[in-house]
Formats: C-alpha cells, sequence, structure tokens
C-alpha cells in the first residue's frame, strides 16, 4: 500500500469545564452543542442576556460574561429549553429516570395568574416541574418560583399530625380529640360573638364554600381572607374587583401602562414577561412605585415615593390630568389637588389621554397601603378621565373565586377580630408572619386570644400563639379549583397522597 498509516490529523477529546451557575441550575457542559437557544432565551424573552458565547472556534463556551449566578425569575425554562441535558434542573438531578415517574396536570398557587403545569411524580413524591402550554395564560413558560416551589412540600416545619399546646409544652393529639377540642372552643366563642376565620387567599373554591357553611352553621360572620388588605373601608362605588381583564392577548396590545404600587417581577412574574412583550410592541410602560426596581423592558417615566407616599404621588397624576383635560376633581379632593404636579406627573398623564388604550395596573403594595380607599378612588377618576382600562392584581392564587363564595362585606375584618382574651381566631392555611400585613402588635393580640391553626406547617414563630394545630395539606396534595385573576376557573387534582396524618381541607 501507499501512504502513511497514521493520520496527519490529531485531535483530542474536546471537554468544557462546567459552570456555577446558581443553585438551581446545574451544568454539563462539555454536552454543549452551541446552539444557543439559552443566549436567544435571554435575549428575547427575559430581556436579559445572562449566557453568552465566549471565544471562537473549538475554544468557544456558553457562559456568564462575568462570574455570576443565573438570577432571573424566569431562568429555569433554560432547563426545558436545552436539547443535550448541558443544563439541568439541580434539585432534580439524579433522582429519577422519566420513564419512572407519572406525570400530573396541575396549577400554579403561588400568584393570581395561574399558571398551568406539570408534576412529576415517583413513589409518591413530587420531583421536578415543567411547564403545561397554555397560550392563553402561561405559554410555554413558567417562572422559577413554580418550578422549584415542590422542595418546601418537604420542609422541617411540616405538621403532619394534630397537636396541642398544654402549658407551654406541645403534645400529640388523635384526630377525634383535636377535633372535639376545636369544635368545643368555636361553639363557645360563637355563641358571644367572639369567633373569626383568617382563611388563605389560595384557599380553594371548594374549601372555600365549605367554610361559608361552617360559618352559617355556627352563627358566625366574621370571615377574611384579605389578610395583607388594611384598608377595608371602600365606598360603594368604588370597584375593587381583583381582575386583569378578559385576555392577556388583549393585556398586550394596550399602547399605554402604569404600574401603580407594584413589583411586578415578583409578585406575578409570567404577567411582567407579558408586560415586556407589550413593551416591545411599543406599549409605554410608566410606573409609580416606592422601590426603583429593574426591569427588562423600556420604562418612559418613573415616580418614586416615601413611605404612605403612594396616595399623594398618585394624586398629582390626577391633578396634571385635571389640568390637561379641564375636567374638575370632586369637591372631597380639594387637599389632594393641590398636590405638586412635576414634569414627570405631567408626562405620565399626557401619555394616558394620548394613548388609544391605556391601562392603569394596581399591585399589591398598592393592595396593601393603608389609604387604598383614596387610592382606588383616585384611580377610577383618573381611568375615567382618560378612558383607560383598570387591572388589578391580587394576593393567593384565589382571591377572586373566595370573593364570590366569602363575601366583602361579612362581618369584622380580619385586625377588627382580635379584641380580647375571650377572641378565638382560626387560621385556615394562614401563616400570619407572611400571610398578614404583620406587625409586633398583631403578635402580642394574637398570644393573647386563643387561636386554632388549620395549617400545613407549623412555624417556631406560630407555636409561640398557637393553642390547637389540625395538619392540613397543601395545595399539592388536595384537589380543588382556583379562579384566576382572568376569570378562568381551572380545576386540578391531588398530586401526591397526604403526608403523615394531614387532610384535605373539606375532610377536616
Amino acid at each position: 500500500g501507499y501512504g502513511r498509516d497514521v493520520s496527519r490529523f490529531a485531535e483530542q477529546k474536546r471537554s468544557v469545564r462546567d459552570k456555577d451557575i446558581g443553585p438551581l441550575i446545574s451544568t454539563d457542559m462539555t454536552r454543549c452543542i452551541h446552539c444557543t437557544r439559552c443566549v436567544r432565551f435571554g435575549e428575547e424573552i427575559c430581556g436579559m442576556p445572562e449566557l453568552g458565547t465566549l471565544g471562537r472556534g473549538e475554544d468557544m463556551e456558553i457562559g456568564t460574561f462575568v462570574e455570576q449566578s443565573v438570577d432571573h425569575e424566569l431562568s429555569g425554562n433554560n432547563i426545558d429549553l436545552c436539547p443535550v441535558g448541558a443544563l439541568n434542573s439541580r434539585p432534580f438531578r439524579f433522582r429519577a429516570r422519566n420513564w419512572e415517574m407519572q406525570q400530573v396536570a396541575t396549577v400554579s398557587a403561588h400568584d393570581c395568574l395561574g399558571s398551568n403545569l406539570y408534576a412529576h411524580v415517583k413513589n409518591g413524591k413530587w420531583l421536578r416541574t415543567v411547564p403545561r402550554p397554555n397560550d392563553a395564560i402561561n405559554e410555554t413558560w413558567i417562572s422559577d418560583r413554580d418550578r422549584f416551589a415542590y422542595e418546601g412540600l418537604q420542609a422541617e416545619d411540616r405538621l403532619t399530625q394534630p397537636m396541642r399546646q398544654w402549658e407551654g409544652v406541645w403534645r400529640s393529639l388523635d384526630w377525634r380529640d383535636g377535633l372535639d377540642a376545636a369544635a368545643k372552643i368555636m361553639r363557645s366563642a360563637a355563641q358571644v360573638d367572639q369567633l373569626g376565620f383568617w382563611v388563605s387567599s389560595s384557599t380553594t373554591c371548594e374549601e372555600g364554600w365549605l367554610l361559608s357553611e361552617l360559618t352559617k352553621f355556627l352563627g358566625c360572620t366574621h370571615i377574611d381572607y384579605q389578610l395583607r388588605q388594611i384598608d377595608h373601608e371602600l365606598t360603594p362605588s368604588i370597584r375593587h374587583t381583583p381582575y386583569l381583564g378578559d385576555s392577556l392577548t388583549d393585556f398586550e396590545n394596550h399602547d399605554a401602562m402604569v404600574l401603580v404600587g407594584s413589583q411586578l417581577r415578583t409578585e406575578v412574574p409570567m404577567l411582567a414577561h407579558r408586560v415586556r412583550q407589550a413593551a416591545l410592541k411599543g406599549c409605554a410602560v410608566m410606573t409609580v412605585s416606592p422601590i426603583d426596581d429593574t426591569y427588562y423592558f423600556p420604562v418612559t417615566d418613573r415616580l418614586s415615593y416615601a413611605e404612605r407616599g403612594l396616595l399623594s404621588t398618585w394624586a398629582g397624576v390626577a391633578a396634571a390630568v385635571r389640568d390637561l383635560t379641564g375636567r374638575d376633581l370632586p369637591d372631597a379632593w380639594l387637599a389632594l389637588g393641590s398636590t405638586t404636579v412635576t414634569d414627570t406627573h405631567r408626562a405620565i398623564a399626557q401619555r394616558l389621554i394620548d394613548a388609544e388604550r391605556p391601562a392603569i395596573v394596581l399591585g399589591l403594595l398598592a393592595n396593601a397601603d393603608m389609604q387604598l380607599n383614596r387610592v382606588r378612588a383616585v384611580t377610577e377618576w383618573i381611568a375615567e378621565a382618560t378612558q383607560a382600562n383598570i387591572a388589578a392584581l391580587s394576593p393567593g392564587a384565589n382571591s377572586l373565586g373566595l370573593q364570590s363564595l366569602l363575601g366583602r362585606d361579612a362581618g369584622r375584618r380580619w385586625r377588627a377580630m382580635l379584641g380580647d382574651e375571650q377572641s378565638v381566631v382560626v387560621l385556615f392555611g394562614v401563616e400570619p408572619e407572611g400571610d398578614a400585613a404583620w406587625s409586633s402588635e398583631i403578635k402580642d393580640q394574637l398570644t393573647a386570644a386563643r387561636v386554632i391553626a388549620i395549617t400545613p406547617y407549623l412555624s417556631d414563630a406560630m407555636r409561640e400563639y398557637v393553642d390547637i394545630a389540625l395538619p392540613l395539606t397543601p395545595y399539592a396534595e388536595t384537589a380543588g379549583s382556583f379562579v384566576n385573576a382572568l376569570g378562568n376557573w381551572q380545576s386540578f387534582p391531588a398530586v401526591m397522597p397526604p403526608m403523615g396524618e394531614s387532610k384535605p381541607g373539606w375532610k377536616v
């Protein structure tokens, strides 16, 4: 034969060092084929190019431009986009094979939009979450909060059996004794009008209906799910339904939008994504917020305010609208009408007036404002003067459903239920420190009252004031229905069996 028996081309196997890009995504960069899907996702969907290409030719690598983690609230979607497994879910890694798991369709319980999910379950444990495509709600994406929240189902403070505090010592009970003790306290308190219910805004419609029937049976009218709301004195003329509109497609078609009292990226991440889509179509996005948030889309005008300054700042926009349109403010607003009007106030007012489809979005910070009634009244007036649509966010997954079931004007509100040592408060799915407008005063009042907690979790803080604790299954272990802020009724099955002796709310 002719020629050499050894090739002139000597190439070593290419290997790439794995990158540490945070606690949620693990990397196997030797697998990477440089398709740049993750790069395009950051640029086109997130608006935040966290990953990029470095080097040229065989030295090209995917990584962060500086040594940092991937922190965008939608960054976990890179796991689904990667076609070769170079980007993986770190919590799920090496826990199961795809064919070993069952896929269960469910709904997110973390915000008022209700993203559609698939839960992957093995041996009764939720091991992974992936998006369930729904163009009307979450398209093909989900937030990191929805993707990784299942890890909290195994938290150390998970309550798995009925317990009662006796002389400062927590003791286990069986269900019969726990229910008898709770029922006795509730009946005695209802007779003297000292019984109240604090209900989680992520309670299912079915549980909400049963709670309303229970309160009717006990003769109790004091039940509230709006635990982050401080100002409940709403006038009859003010619309206060937590509603976004008929569809998110229509929401994206607004050409001017004001975010009032909102940290949208943390409140409803998938709605922040929709606002970005609107901004890319030419919508002028403006903010009125106490925090100068970073948004990954153009913000034309920003108004910031100090603590308790939302009303006066927002009223400045109303005064600017008055000056530009010639409309008179109501007599009761004369003091607000004298608010200092800056060029930014005028710019926001002018954009709302000039827009063909303006919108005002009231966020969760506005919902928790101490002058919410007036803030909503100002919003109504501006919306009428500029022909703007009003979109209101709400905490939890089912505020809209509970509003129709539990009523907005029934009995005393949650803070008024804390009267004296004779008061009995039933916490249903509520951790007051995180779910209510918490303060040291509220803690002292709960400590003085008698508290029955029907809850999935019993934290150390709750142990200081809870008397009886009954284990409730979280959303993953119960079937039910949520009504999201678009008015969509979404039902879901239980993803996994109850842990320990915990029971669904309808059984309790």
